[in-house]
């Protein structure tokens, strides 16, 4: 199977927010991101990516883990997920492998690429769970929050229930559920 390596942004923002694209192919909520280049390291391309996607400029709130002057230490992503992706007028079926980076907010106004998304927004976390996005997506971003790689959010109770009872619904059965047709 054809693999190709992307990186995406789970942008946090610091009033209980998450910047999500909605893609036009898939027709699916999701984290901004995209194809590495080739001359390109995956921090890089998060960065590029986001901002490219939707016009906010981010930075990567990664801890150094290790340091040395004789070598370049690029930040760790928060995980690496396999997905699946369906065959289109390109490409076959496929797999990404994505390196997801936990990023805060800088500066910016929307500016979509509307070639690869329909738009993009600031979503509140308890209507996440309302979107239609990929099985894993409410429950990556509900890790992302519950192990502290966030500026400084999802403080309420009803918000977390909610990511926690989409988690739940997917793990019980819809893992396997398709995107919309375009």
């Amino acid at each position: 199977m054809i693999r190709h390596f992307t990186a995406s942004g789970i942008v946090l923002s610091d009033d209980d927010h998450v910047l999500l694209v909605e893609h036009r192919k898939l027709g699916w909520w999701l984290y901004p991101g995209g194809h590495i280049e080739s001359d390109e390291d995956p921090a890089q391309a998060v960065i590029r990516e986001v901002t490219e996607g939707t016009g906010i400029t981010c930075q990567i709130t990664a801890e150094s883990r290790f340091i040395h002057p004789a070598a370049t230490v690029l930040p760790a992503p928060f995980t690496i997920c396999v997905q699946d992706i369906p065959a289109d007028a390109t490409t076959g079926p496929h797999q990404h492998i994505d390196m997801v980076y936990v990023l805060a907010p800088g500066r910016g106004q929307f500016i979509p690429q509307l070639e690869e998304v329909t738009g993009c927004a600031w979503i509140p976390l308890d209507k996440v769970a309302g979107l239609d996005t990929p099985p894993e997506l409410p429950a990556l971003i509900e890790k992302t929050v519950w192990r502290g790689s966030y500026p400084r959010w999802f403080r309420s109770r009803e918000a977390r229930g909610e990511v926690v009872s989409r988690a739940r619904r997917v793990r019980k059965g819809a893992r396997h559920a398709s995107p919309r047709a375009p």
